[in-house]
């Protein structure tokens, strides 16, 4: 007597095990995708930290005074300066400049510059 195998369609545990696949599958999908949006907006808040120290630095050689805080891309970016900008007519002055986001979790970013009077003798 030969036992006849019922191989037509799945069983409960196939289709369990199926669905647990997908949801990993999936979980891990999400997971790129947010780790993929943080990524793109740390490194925009970080371009704009870079430009806006960068244009107060230029602002600093030209001999003005640089901005307290810039907006950037939504971004509230606050400039603290070391050194005069305004250097005495006998010297040089060496300035940083450090620039800081505020809420978003990245190291501040500075320059260094010498600003020398034109009218140095």
């Amino acid at each position: 007597m030969q036992l006849k195998n019922n191989t037509k369609g799945s069983s409960l545990i196939e289709a369990l095990i199926a669905v647990v696949i997908v949801i990993m599958i999936a979980t891990g999908i999400m997971n790129m995708i947010t780790m993929f949006g943080f990524s793109t907006k740390n490194r925009l808040a970080m371009e704009c930290l870079i430009n806006a120290v960068a244009s107060q630095v230029e602002k600093c050689r030209a001999m003005e005074t640089p901005d307290n805080q810039i907006k950037c891309g939504g971004y509230s970016i606050n400039i603290t300066v070391n050194g005069s900008c305004q250097p005495n007519p006998a010297n040089c002055n060496e300035v940083t400049i450090t620039g800081t986001v505020q809420n978003v979790n990245i190291r501040p970013f500075s320059l260094k510059t010498i600003v020398c009077n034109p009218n140095q003798q």
